[in-house]
């Protein structure tokens, strides 16, 4: 694991961010010879650039949630729910920080499978739609708390 992370820090030239990431990668049981190739791959194609607060990817995913789901996106607006608050730790990690370790090895072979960095996109759309119904009876839960209605 350390000759993992000091060739990345010598390519990239890079401090290290990515613990989760080498985690999961860790668990997978991949030949040694695959493993810097993975982990590069994952660091620099998948997991967005900027996922700091104001980055835009989270914009980006506001806009695809108003669109495929429009009410939900505006229930987590109305309780100041913004993405990066529900998503960052999604974004950062490509899910590693977020699922199992099974679940991960199935999307992350996705992943290498379709070659597609945008994926992450969808990926936390099924997540938040997949919630809905949750995700609703947060405002309403909070809302009846304060003996208000609809």
């Amino acid at each position: 694991m350390r000759s993992l992370v000091e060739m990345y820090l010598d390519v990239e030239a890079a401090t290290f961010t990515f613990p989760d990431v080498l985690e999961k990668i860790l668990k997978f049981d991949l030949p040694p010879e695959h493993l810097f190739n993975v982990f590069f791959a994952f660091t620099t194609k998948y997991i967005p650039k900027e996922t700091k607060e104001s980055a835009q990817i989270y914009d980006l995913f506001r806009l695809l949630l108003q669109y495929h789901d429009p009410q939900i996106s505006s229930h987590l607006d109305s309780l100041k729910y913004s993405p990066y608050c529900y998503a960052s730790l999604w974004f950062s990690t490509i899910l590693a920080g977020s699922v199992d370790d099974g679940v991960c090895k199935a999307l992350w072979e996705l992943y290498i499978e379709k070659g597609d960095p945008f994926l992450i996109f969808y990926m936390a759309l099924v997540l938040v739609i997949n919630a809905r119904d949750q995700l609703l009876q947060v405002g309403l839960e909070h809302r009846e708390s304060l003996g208000l209605r609809n």
